[in-house]
């Protein structure tokens, strides 16, 4: 493995779609469906990630939507899909790889 291989194995949990359909449901959390990014248009949020306080804050420092609930979980929307993660050229530039 690579650094970047170890790192998402590290800090990137898994898909956590249902979960965050129920917390939004019930009101525990407001789940947006859209993101605003700072230089381009409003984008879908199409899959919710669980990932590590450290992801976490390099995605947000870099203007992708984390939810942060009870400063205990992170859930990262993301807006793309039908790439890996870790092809991910804009994502990988924001966790530094």
């Amino acid at each position: 493995m690579n650094k970047r291989d170890d790192y998402l194995h590290a800090h990137l949990y898994g898909c956590v779609n249902d979960l965050v359909a129920h917390l939004g449901k019930t009101g525990v959390l407001e789940v947006p469906a859209w993101w605003d990014y700072q230089d381009s248009p409003e984008r879908e949020i199409f899959s919710w990630w669980l990932v590590s306080d450290n992801m976490a804050r390099r995605l947000k420092e870099a203007g992708y939507c984390i939810l942060d609930f009870e400063e205990e979980i992170y859930l990262w929307g993301r807006t793309t899909h039908g790439i890996a993660i870790w092809s991910d050229a804009s994502v990988m530039k924001a966790l530094g790889f």
